[in-house]
């Protein structure tokens, strides 16, 4: 879509101008009835949409995309629905009480509001950080790593690397 980085605050801005229902992009749906997130069905329909349907075609120039704001607002809208959705689930098999939403997407407004009216309904407190501390997982994950680093916190080689 030719936005700038970091892309979230950049679609959200272009979402004010489009329709989020004006393009059906899928929804996450969970692996054995477990809750999980994943984008990557959502950015390659993105994607998909943008080549008008081939996915082989070349990806045109931002300023030939006609629908852009109704592109990042769908995309936006399925983002959100594929957070908050797994999440409310969770809280329901889990009978949590609360939700602790991090990262740079816990800036997201509409994300926000969305998130407290849904668990709102269901009796679970929400509680996003203020905006200053909404940054991406990495910097907080590095920031961290150079506290342990400076208290000498190192570990072996036997470590598990794997994010899974």
């Amino acid at each position: 879509l030719g936005l700038s980085y970091p892309g979230g605050p950049s679609v959200s801005a272009l979402a004010k101008e489009g329709d989020p229902k004006a393009i059906r992009f899928p929804r996450y749906r969970a692996k054995n009835k477990k809750p999980g997130f994943s984008f990557s069905g959502l950015k390659t329909a993105v994607l998909y949409h943008i080549r008008g349907g081939d996915a082989l075609a070349p990806t045109p120039a931002p300023e030939d995309i006609p629908d852009r704001a109704h592109i990042a607002a769908s995309f936006q809208q399925a983002a959100i629905d594929n957070l908050v959705k797994p999440t409310l689930q969770a809280c329901k098999e889990r009978n949590a009480r609360s939700i602790l939403v991090g990262g740079g997407v816990a800036a997201n407004r509409c994300l926000r509001e969305t998130m407290t009216t849904e668990a709102a309904k269901r009796g679970i407190q929400v509680i996003f950080p203020s905006l200053a501390y909404c940054t991406d997982n990495a910097v907080m994950i590095a920031g961290l790593g150079w506290h342990a680093l400076k208290e000498g916190a190192f570990a072996d080689g036997a470590l598990d690397a794997s994010p899974r």
